[in-house]
C-alpha cells in the first residue's frame, strides 16, 4: 500500500472513530454534564459560544488553503506554498484584529442586548465571553490553516490523531473538573484552552513533517485578489449549501397551520439528517491533493473517474447500509428515541426523516466530483447550482407545507436535493469531462437493487419479530446489517472487490497462523 493510501485509510478510521465519541458524547456525556453544571451555567457557556462564532467566520478563506496548496504541491512549486502561507497568515491576523475589535466593543453593550438574564447570569456571562473570546480570537489564524495544510500534504493519521485525542482528553478533563466540583469558568478554559493547545501541536508537526517555510514578508496583490475571488464563491456555497436546512423550521413557523409542534417534529428529523451527513463528511477532503496531481500533472479524466466511482461505491455503501437501516427499523428507534419526549408525532418524524436522507447516498457517493470543482477553482457553478437549490427550496416548502404540513415540507427538501444532485452531475460532465452514465451504471445500478432487496426482508422481519425495546431493535439492527451486507457482497461488488476481500481475509489468517 502507498504512503497516500496508508494515510488515507487509516485516518478514514480515526474520523469514524471521533464521530463515534461525539455521539457518545451527546448521548451520554452532555447530559450528565448538564445535570452536574445546570441549565443556567451550561447555557451561557453555550449563548457565549454561539455569539462568537457569528465573528469568527473565516470568508472560505480556510477551504482556499487547501485548494492552493493541493494546487502548488502537485506542480512542485513548494515556494509558491510558502509564499501563499505569508500572504494567508498576513490575512487572517487582520481579520483576528478586526474581530477582536468587535468583540470588544461589544462587551459594553452585553447587558443591554441581553436582558433577559439575570444580575448575576450578566456576571458570569462576561467572564465567559472573556474567556472564550481571547481564546478564540488567538487560535484564530491557526484554525482557519493548519488542517488544510495536514490534508494538503496528506498527513492525515496526525491529523486525526490529535481530533481524536483532543475529543478524549477534552472529556476527560472536564469530568475531572466537574468531579472536583469546579464550575463553568473551568469548564470554559478546558474547553478553549484544549482547542488552542491541539492548534499549536498541530504546527509543530506542520513544522517537523512538512517542508514549509512560511514567507511572512511576502505580499503578492494578484493572488490577494485571487484568494478572494475564490474564498468569496466558498463562502456563498457554504451558507446556500444547507440554507434551506436553517430556514425550513422559520418557515414552518410562520404557516399557522404547522406550528410549534411541526418545528419540533422536524428538529428531530433534521438530526437524523445530520448524522448522516457527519458520517459520509469522515473522508471528505481527504482525497484533495491525490485530485490536484491528477488534474494538474497527469492531467487523465479516466484516472479521476476511477478514482470517483471507487470511493463513491464505497460511500454509497455506507449511506445506503443507514437509510436502508433506518427505513426498516427507523420506526421502531423512533418509538424508543423519542420515548417521552414527544407526545404521538413519532410516526411523522420517522417519514421525515426519511424523505430528509433519501437523496445522501447519491450525494455524498459523488465527493470526488465535488473536489475536483474545488481544485480547478470552479466553485462559482457549483454555488450557481447552490443558490438555485436554495430559491427553489423556499417556494417549494412553502407551497408544500401549506398542503401536507411539516411531511410536505420534508418532501420539498428531498426533492431539492434531488434536483441538486442532478445538476452536479451535469456540471462534472462538463467541467471534469468525466463519463456520467459510466458513473451511474459502475456505482448505482447494482447496489440499488440489494438496496431495495434489503429493504423489503427488513419490512417483512418486522412481522415476524413483534415486540419492542432496545433488545429487540437490537437484534432486528444486526439482522438487517446481516442481509445488506451479504446481498452488497453478491450483488453489489464486482469481481475484483470480492477477490480484494478474500485476500484481505487470507493474509489476516496467515498473520494469525504465524
Amino acid at each position: 500500500m502507498s504512503s497516500s493510501g496508508k494515510q488515507i485509510k487509516i485516518g478514514a478510521v480515526l474520523s469514524y472513530m471521533a464521530i463515534f465519541i461525539n455521539i457518545v458524547s451527546a448521548l451520554v456525556y452532555t447530559p450528565w454534564m448538564l445535570s452536574h453544571i445546570g441549565e443556567s451555567d451550561y447555557g451561557l457557556f453555550t449563548l457565549a459560544h454561539s455569539v462568537i462564532t457569528l465573528f469568527l467566520l473565516d470568508f472560505g478563506i480556510s477551504s482556499a488553503v487547501t485548494r492552493f496548496i493541493s494546487k502548488y504541491k502537485a506542480e512542485g512549486e513548494q515556494e509558491k506554498v510558502n509564499q501563499f502561507l505569508g500572504v494567508v497568515y498576513k490575512l487572517f491576523i487582520i481579520i483576528s484584529a478586526i474581530i477582536f475589535v468587535v468583540l470588544f466593543v461589544l462587551y459594553f453593550f452585553l447587558d443591554n442586548i441581553y436582558a433577559g438574564l439575570t444580575p448575576q447570569e450578566i456576571v458570569k456571562f462576561k467572564y465567559v465571553f472573556i474567556i472564550s473570546g481571547i481564546f478564540s480570537v488567538v487560535s484564530f489564524p491557526l484554525s482557519g490553516t493548519v488542517n488544510g495544510i495536514l490534508t494538503s500534504y496528506e498527513k492525515f493519521i496526525p491529523l486525526k490523531v490529535c481530533d481524536v485525542l483532543h475529543k478524549i482528553i477534552n472529556v476527560g478533563l472536564i469530568v475531572g473538573a466537574i468531579l472536583l466540583n469546579q464550575g463553568l469558568y473551568a469548564f470554559v478554559i478546558i474547553t478553549a484552552g484544549g482547542n488552542l493547545l491541539t492548534l499549536v501541536i498541530k504546527f509543530i508537526i506542520i513544522k517537523s513533517l512538512t517542508p514549509i517555510k512560511i514567507r511572512f514578508k511576502y505580499f503578492d496583490k494578484n493572488l490577494l485578489k485571487e484568494i478572494f475571488s475564490f474564498s468569496i464563491w466558498i463562502l456563498v456555497n457554504s451558507i446556500c449549501g444547507r440554507l434551506i436546512m436553517n430556514l425550513c423550521p422559520n418557515i414552518l413557523g410562520i404557516i399557522p397551520s404547522a406550528g410549534t409542534l411541526a418545528i419540533t417534529i422536524f428538529s428531530f428529523a433534521s438530526t437524523i439528517e445530520g448524522y448522516t451527513y457527519i458520517f459520509a463528511n469522515a473522508i471528505d477532503g481527504m482525497f484533495m491533493p491525490k485530485i490536484a496531481r491528477i488534474v494538474y500533472k497527469e492531467q487523465q479524466p479516466d484516472k479521476l473517474l476511477d478514482l470517483m466511482i471507487k470511493v463513491g461505491r464505497f460511500q454509497f455503501v455506507l449511506i445506503g447500509l443507514i437509510v436502508v437501516g433506518f427505513a426498516c427499523v427507523g420506526q421502531d428507534f423512533m418509538g424508543l428515541w423519542l420515548a417521552g419526549r414527544l407526545t404521538g408525532g413519532t410516526d411523522i418524524v420517522y417519514w421525515c426523516a426519511l424523505f430528509l436522507i433519501l437523496p445522501a447516498p447519491f450525494y455524498l457517493s459523488q465527493q470526488i466530483g465535488k473536489n475536483g470543482l474545488i481544485v480547478m477553482g470552479r466553485v462559482k457553478e457549483t454555488s450557481i447550482i447552490n443558490i438555485i437549490k436554495a430559491v427553489l427550496g423556499v417556494i417549494l416548502v412553502t407551497v408544500l407545507t401549506l398542503l401536507w404540513g411539516v411531511v410536505g415540507a420534508c418532501i420539498a427538501i428531498c426533492i431539492v436535493y434531488s434536483v441538486r444532485n442532478v445538476l452536479f452531475m451535469v456540471l462534472y460532465q462538463k467541467i471534469l469531462k468525466l463519463n456520467m452514465w459510466k458513473f451511474i451504471k459502475k456505482c448505482y445500478l447494482k447496489m440499488i437493487i440489494s438496496c431495495m432487496l434489503t429493504v423489503v426482508l427488513g419490512i417483512g422481519l418486522n412481522y415476524l419479530l413483534v415486540g419492542s425495546g432496545w433488545l429487540i431493535f437490537a437484534i432486528k439492527v444486526i439482522i438487517i446489517i446481516s442481509i445488506y451486507l451479504i446481498f452488497t457482497f453478491i450483488i453489489g461488488l464486482s469481481g475484483a472487490e470480492k477477490q480484494s476481500i478474500f485476500n484481505f481475509i487470507k493474509r489476516k489468517l496467515k498473520v494469525k497462523g504465524n
